[in-house]
């Protein structure tokens, strides 16, 4: 039977018939099943709680999540995105509260897995109430989100009153003219009224960040990191990727591409493939080497269980970017007192994670909030 499915076009959700669904006969969700093995449940995420030694970093929902598949519908349509979206529709809620009720009891948190939780949607809306008069309305949640759909404080208390206790921003940039050529959709206004709402709902913000993308310059990535701290001092977090990938089906322009030659021995010749975007902006192409040098010399003055959570790895990268700054231009005071912003918030990140774990051995089993 052929399935109808939510799909964006336009900006605007439409329905539609996905042809190759009608044709195959197969359930679109039948790649990734709502009950079986949690999708999060990677050995990258599991092996990080040794490292973390039973402490929670701030991006972390809790110590074993449970994934709950909630498609993948988005209608962005940024350069960099590799993900596969708008082949999978989001469960019946009535599928959900079944998975919830089957794994729930084995699980001290929820991650509601999606490129972007449609929140402010009637579906959306049903859900999050079919949640509050659940056993599960209390169990910490986290989501991701598109900075356009947390314009209603009130659809955000509805999700704070659900549990969801930490929402992840794809922010990337504080500046106009990166997000328009990333082809965001967003405006940093949107993305200033989604933390700021986000934050009065009592929900911890989480900050994605693209460094350096490749039409990023000193000022710009200054720009960025500064207005990003604003809201960490605040209490949200920052989870940074440095560089940008290029997805190779969008039409770019030609001078941020950039090549590596692969060869592995027992290859008939070398491969050539898609790297990183190239920075246009000559100085910061020129620091970059540096920075990245500068970040690995400072992530060994930390202990490997903080340095390896994103929060702070993600800080310790700005860090990284106002050192190199400093060698080449010399110690002003502006440059030296954003150093010592980020260590205190480096500090105080530190001392959460720490705190998370007095707070697991006061209640001799894992903790239900970060």
């Amino acid at each position: 039977m052929a399935c109808n499915i939510a799909i964006c076009i336009n900006n605007t959700f439409k329905t539609t018939e996905l042809k190759e669904i009608k044709d195959e006969g197969i359930d679109p969700r039948e790649d990734m099943p709502l009950v079986g093995i949690d999708i999060t449940h990677r050995r990258g995420y599991v092996e990080g709680y040794s490292r973390w030694k039973g402490m929670l970093p701030q991006e972390r929902i809790g110590h074993n999540p449970l994934s709950v598949d909630y498609g993948n519908l988005c209608k962005g349509k940024c350069i960099f995105c590799m993900g596969k979206r708008n082949t999978l529709r989001p469960p019946a809620i009535k599928e959900i509260l079944n998975h919830l009720n089957l794994h729930g009891y084995k699980h001290d948190s929820i991650i509601l897995e999606a490129p972007s939780f449609p929140l402010g949607t009637s579906e959306a809306t049903n859900l999050l109430n079919e949640i509050i008069l659940s056993p599960f309305a209390s169990v910490p949640k986290k989501l991701t989100m598109r900075a356009d759909y947390a314009g209603s404080l009130n659809y955000l208390r509805l999700a704070k009153k659900a549990g969801v206790e930490i929402i992840s921003y794809g922010i990337e940039s504080f500046v106009e003219e990166i997000l328009q050529v990333l082809n965001k959709g967003t405006t940093v206004q949107q993305n200033i009224t989604a933390l700021d709402n986000t934050i009065a709902a009592d929900i911890r913000p989480g900050i994605n960040l693209i460094l350096f993308t490749p039409w990023d310059t000193i000022t710009t990535t200054d720009v960025t990191i500064q207005k990003a701290l604003d809201y960490v001092e605040k209490g949200a977090y920052l989870n940074i990727s440095v560089g940008m990938d290029i997805n190779p089906a969008i039409k770019i322009d030609e001078k941020v591409l950039e090549y590596n030659d692969i060869y592995e021995p027992g290859m008939l010749s070398s491969l050539r493939m898609l790297s990183q975007g190239k920075i246009l902006d000559p100085l910061l192409r020129k620091l970059l080497p540096s920075i990245h040098k500068s970040f690995s010399e400072l992530e060994k003055g930390y202990q490997s269980e903080f340095a390896s959570a994103r929060s702070i790895s993600s800080l310790i990268w700005c860090k990284a970017f106002y050192m190199v700054l400093i060698k080449e231009s010399g110690m002003n005071d502006e440059l030296f007192s954003k150093i010592e912003r980020i260590n205190r918030i480096i500090n105080t990140c530190i001392m959460e994670m720490e705190e998370s774990m007095l707070f697991l051995v006061a209640i001799g089993k894992v903790p239900r909030f970060t």
